[in-house]
């Protein structure tokens, strides 16, 4: 995991990291929260674009996955921005994906 700082204030503002090691299929999971004060200002975009490209640069890596609520529509903006694309919903939860072929930015 990573702390997110925003450096003008020093102050630490979230955190962006995988929710563990990939899988057997190199598939890992990004996670990323925000405090609420900087929401929507930019930041949780950068972070998670620089944790996706990092990601594919590490040799397992085959598949960035996500979940998110279903009402989360600032957490699906991220995913969006990343180029992952929905693949099921369960309950309230959207699950997403993104091969490592498979960069729009």
């Amino acid at each position: 995991m990573w702390i997110i700082v925003n450096k003008d204030l020093k102050t630490v503002i979230g955190n962006v990291g995988f929710k563990g090691r990939p899988d057997g299929n190199g598939s890992v999971e990004i996670g990323y929260s925000v405090l609420p004060a900087y929401q929507n200002q930019g930041y949780m975009k950068e972070a998670a674009e620089a944790m996706a490209d990092w990601a594919f640069k590490q040799p397992d890596v085959k598949q960035l996955i996500a979940e998110c609520h279903i009402s989360n529509l600032s957490s699906k903006r991220i995913l969006e921005h990343l180029g992952m694309s929905p693949t099921k919903q369960v309950n309230d939860m959207q699950y997403w994906e993104l091969p490592n072929n498979f960069i729009t930015r």
